[in-house]
């Protein structure tokens, strides 16, 4: 008994020179601490005595007591991020605006020195101004208008040579809507407009050209002559009125009635 009693104690050193330790299986990275716990158990043995008063003997048995301890190592883990950046590439596109570049020259209305530094929207330099020859814009000769809209360039502004646009001749006024200049205004040349002679007016509608209006030679209107008023219709002129020679129509002599004339200056059959 005796020896496994030794054997006992033995085994019990043994265990107790034996430290148990534990670890965390792993760690995860994860950007924050992780705490590993590691625990160690220690053994330590101890004998006691016991005497038997009947026998007259001691018997000695191991006794064990064990302390745990336990310690909590941080361990910081630092995870690893990898940056991903995505890059754009920005255009910057310059824009000008309203206004036009210098290189390029001013639009209507800018300063200018000649027609090269114009732009075609406004190809006319004049008076040190671009403009674009449209009506009433000034002008210089012709060739500072536009020749699709206002071509004509009369007291130094453009026109289209409308009835009523200045002009210096009739090349300053439309062939077709107002063809004759009298007076430094295009005209049509109608019955009543201004005239310098018979040729501002319109041969088929007032061919004659008296004290500055166009008429028609009818009967009662001015003449100077007979060739102030119509061959057909009133024929005769007499004290600056154009006569039929109808009886009773003024006259001078026979030449200016249809039948003679009276003793009174009457025309009589």
């Amino acid at each position: 008994m005796r020896t496994n009693s030794i054997r006992s104690a033995l085994t019990v050193l043994a265990l107790a020179s034996c430290t148990e330790f534990t670890e965390a299986p792993g760690t995860t990275e994860s950007g924050s601490t992780t705490a590993v716990t590691t625990s160690s158990t220690d053994t330590t043995a101890a004998t006691t005595t016991t005497a038997d008063p009947t026998t007259g003997t001691t018997t000695q048995e191991p006794s064990t007591s064990e302390a745990t301890t336990t310690s909590t190592t941080a361990v910081d883990s630092t995870s690893t991020t990898t940056e991903s950046g995505s890059s754009s590439d920005a255009t910057s596109s310059d824009s000008s605006g309203s206004g036009e570049s210098s290189s390029e020259g001013p639009s209507r209305g800018g300063p200018c020195q000649s027609d090269n530094d114009c732009l075609e929207s406004a190809p006319y330099c004049v008076y040190g101004v671009c403009h674009d020859g449209d009506e009433g814009d000034a002008c210089q000769d012709d060739n500072d208008c536009d020749d699709a809209v206002a071509p004509y360039c009369a007291s130094a502004l453009c026109h289209d040579g409308d009835v009523g646009d200045p002009c210096n001749d009739d090349g300053d006024c439309d062939d077709v809507i107002a063809p004759y200049c009298a007076q430094f205004v295009c005209h049509v040349g109608g019955l009543g407009d201004p005239c310098n002679d018979d040729g501002d007016c319109d041969d088929a509608v007032a061919p004659y050209c008296v004290s500055g209006s166009c008429r028609d030679g009818d009967e009662g209107d001015a003449c100077f002559d007979d060739g102030d008023c119509d061959d057909v219709v009133a024929p005769f002129c007499v004290s600056g009125i154009c006569h039929d020679g109808s009886v009773g129509d003024a006259c001078f002599d026979d030449g200016d009635c249809i039948g003679s004339c009276g003793g009174v200056f009457l025309c009589v059959p």
